[in-house]
């Protein structure tokens, strides 16, 4: 079973193979890192991964990218177990560094990643999404959609990579400019929650969850803010 929402996905772990102490723990959550301890416990899974086990450089890793993307988090209860990132380019997606703890493979960890990815995309409105592969695991990727571009294999930190994309099929509701102006106010992936800005001071201005709202209320109200704020 998988419960879907805009900023977690949670999976059951009754039908998973992996063999970790954590396997028996009832629930696998895939969700966007909002604080800085969360990035730092993906971090930490990329550094058990890429450092450790593939003798990845540590500038190879950490490579100035990290404070320009959204992070993915992969949890078993609160022990953190993969990761992904994704940054945004014009008219289409990255998805980069995905990771999974090597005692957590085999799960449902890396699938719930990459569809947790393709879905949080999808709804900021991209069409596609670009990334690179191992060789050796290109039949992984075909499996969730992804293929292989005409761009010459490279080798990157000793292993050998391909270069693969992903069509993404348009989202029925999709985050637009227009919509709903607090949806931009709330936390990256978070979108059908209200967000600090809302809660802090009640407003019935800001208060735009679907279509219509009192929007010369909600732009006195922003108005407002923005001279207590200076």
């Amino acid at each position: 079973m998988k419960i879907v929402t805009q900023d977690r996905l949670e999976i059951d772990n009754a039908a998973q193979s992996e063999s970790s102490p954590l396997s028996g723990l009832a629930c696998t959550t895939i969700k966007v890192a909002h604080s800085i301890e969360e990035m730092m416990q993906g971090f930490a899974v990329r550094a058990a991964v890429f450092l450790n086990k593939q003798d990845c450089s540590y500038a190879e890793e950490f490579d100035g990218n990290d404070f320009a993307a959204t992070h993915i988090l992969g949890l078993r209860g609160a022990e953190p177990i993969a990761t992904a990132r994704i940054r945004y380019f014009a008219g289409f997606a990255r998805l980069e560094r995905v990771a999974v703890r090597r005692e957590f493979r085999g799960g449902v960890a890396a699938a719930g990643i990459i569809e947790f990815v393709l879905e949080l995309c999808r709804q900021k409105g991209y069409h596609k999404i670009h990334g690179n592969a191992e060789k050796r695991l290109l039949r992984f990727w075909e499996r969730y959609g992804w293929r292989r571009t005409s761009a010459p294999s490279f080798v990157y930190a000793g292993h050998r990579y391909v270069e693969i994309e992903c069509d993404l099929e348009p989202h029925p509701d999709p985050i637009v400019i227009g919509k709903n102006p607090v949806l931009f106010m709330r936390p990256e992936g978070a979108w059908d929650e209200p967000g600090p800005a809302e809660r802090s001071i009640p407003s019935p201005g800001l208060e735009l969850a679907g279509d219509g709202g009192d929007e010369e209320g909600w732009a006195k109200e922003l108005r407002s803010r923005m001279e207590r704020f200076g």
